[in-house]
């Protein structure tokens, strides 16, 4: 039943909601920018937490505790959560007053043009997940194969061990479960393991990706450019619908969710709850996909790299950073949970051929393959990169000195995640060819978010945004002194 899906995700978006307002992200008169920030986060981290409790319900309490006393925990945590928030809400002083948007007549022109284009290509994305949705119920070959087939394993009470046995080993039980769970946990509310759970899963990280990217950019860099990135985003998710029910999209809002925070948090400082909720996304950026361990790694020697190049002012506090630290923990911990003791050996790190490295032939095509890829892909069938540059070189880029270490570390993590990867096809233990045809796209959507997040961070807002971008990064911002991102 459909309105039961819905409720497990709006419980779910209750949690995620509870949680950001608990560490802060939601001080008392929150303006509009706040609100529609939070409101891009929460379902997706209620998501991820509520796939973790219910992956814990499903392998260990399920025949101690029944479903709807799980539901009835759910709800409590969401409640202890609220508060929390509430508690912690009455003792934070108010944000000032959201500056109201102006600028030249253009400015406004454009900005109200974005707004209604991208509405309009919001409401076509969602006719077109209802049509993928239609003709492929179940998703495609991978949602099938191996993302629900999980699903309906650990919705399972006698049969859920089975999914993970190397009897199946084609569909890759060693692959981690933030997606599987979250559908289980679907099919748990409605009580049928039907279609409504993960197509609805797969339109809420469709919708919150250009939704996050947009809200990330509007106050710092206007809002027509914040509608440029609504814009490209919503092409990158109209995209991957090819691939309808994959877990790559809920990995590209995850390292997306993770870039925006921390650059966020250099650009307005003070606002400390952006680096645990970070440190929870990227933990459970481990929790989606083996690439999250890549993208993890990333995150860590990026951030490690560019506090060298950082006044020593601007650098991270010991409290900031053990925030992040103790974000990552929670889901860190399932996964390894789930590693150690019910996973089976991953097939491609198992059969993994180092002679390869020197095989010059393997590099050319991998090479070959990728600018290919990137010259030719992209959002509404249009090249990524030359799409991209083209905006920088039209608009110019502007970046504030002591934002230049942030947005180098955000470019240092896509080039080691995106040489990674490369490195995975050099050493994999499939048919090259084979193997880029059917998953280097998909990997690079996993990546376009935060490539545009960087490109718009990084050029001039259109018409200049109706704001003076330099002289509002070298004054002390007005919210930083009661710790508010407005």
């Amino acid at each position: 039943m459909t309105p039961m899906v819905l409720a497990g995700v709006l419980t779910s978006a209750w949690v995620g909601l509870a949680l950001i307002g608990a560490l802060g992200g939601l001080p008392r008169q929150a303006g509009l920018h706040r609100w529609t920030l939070v409101g891009a986060l929460a379902a997706p981290v209620g998501t991820a937490l509520t796939s973790a409790t219910a992956f814990l319900w499903f392998v260990a309490l399920r025949p101690v505790l029944p479903w709807p006393a799980y539901v009835i925990g759910e709800v409590a945590l969401a409640g202890a959560l609220t508060a929390f928030w509430l508690r912690r809400r009455a003792g934070q002083p108010s944000p000032p007053t959201e500056a109201v948007l102006s600028g030249h007549l253009a400015t406004r022109l454009l900005t109200a043009l974005g707004v209604v284009s991208v509405t309009a290509m919001l409401v076509q994305l969602v006719r077109a997940w209802l049509l993928a949705t239609f003709r492929s119920p179940l998703g495609d070959w991978d949602a099938w194969a191996i993302w629900n087939l999980r699903a309906r394993f650990l919705a399972s009470a006698d049969a859920w061990r089975r999914g993970f046995s190397t009897e199946i080993a084609w569909s890759h039980p060693d692959y981690p479960l933030l997606l599987p769970s979250s559908v289980a946990r679907g099919y748990c509310w409605s009580g049928d393991t039907g279609w409504a759970a993960a197509a609805v899963i797969a339109l809420l990280f469709l919708l919150a990706i250009p939704a996050l990217a947009a809200t990330a950019l509007a106050r710092s860099k206007g809002l027509p450019a914040a509608m440029v990135a609504a814009v490209l985003c919503v092409g990158v998710a109209y995209s991957s619908l090819d691939t309808s029910q994959y877990a790559d999209m809920p990995l590209a809002f995850l390292f997306l969710a993770v870039n925006a925070l921390l650059l966020l948090a250099r650009w307005h400082p003070g606002n400390d709850w952006m680096w645990p909720l970070a440190g929870l996304l990227a933990g459970a950026m481990v929790w989606t996909k083996n690439e999250g361990w890549l993208m993890l790694a990333a995150v860590v020697a990026s951030e490690l790299v560019a506090r060298r190049w950082m006044p020593p002012d601007s650098r991270p506090t010991s409290r900031q950073a053990i925030g992040f630290g103790l974000g990552v923990l929670p889901l860190l911990l399932v996964t390894f949970g789930f590693k150690l003791t019910l996973a089976p050996h991953n097939d491609l790190l198992a059969g993994l051929h180092l002679a390869q490295l020197w095989d010059p032939d393997r590099y050319l095509l991998i090479a070959r393959h990728l600018a290919h890829l990137v010259g030719t892909s992209g959002p509404f069938r249009l090249p990524i990169l030359p799409v991209l540059a083209g905006y920088l070189l039209v608009s110019g880029a502007t970046v504030p000195g002591r934002l230049r270490p942030a947005v180098a570390a955000l470019g240092l993590r896509l080039a080691l995640v995106a040489g990674a990867l490369a490195g995975v096809f050099l050493l994999t233990p499939l048919p090259l060819s084979w193997h880029l045809e059917n998953a280097a796209d998909r990997l690079l959507m996993q990546l376009l978010p935060s490539l545009i997040l960087l490109v718009v961070a990084v050029a001039r807002p259109p018409f200049d945004a109706g704001r003076a971008e330099q002289a509002d990064l070298a004054t002390p911002d007005p919210g930083q002194a009661d710790g508010v991102l407005r």
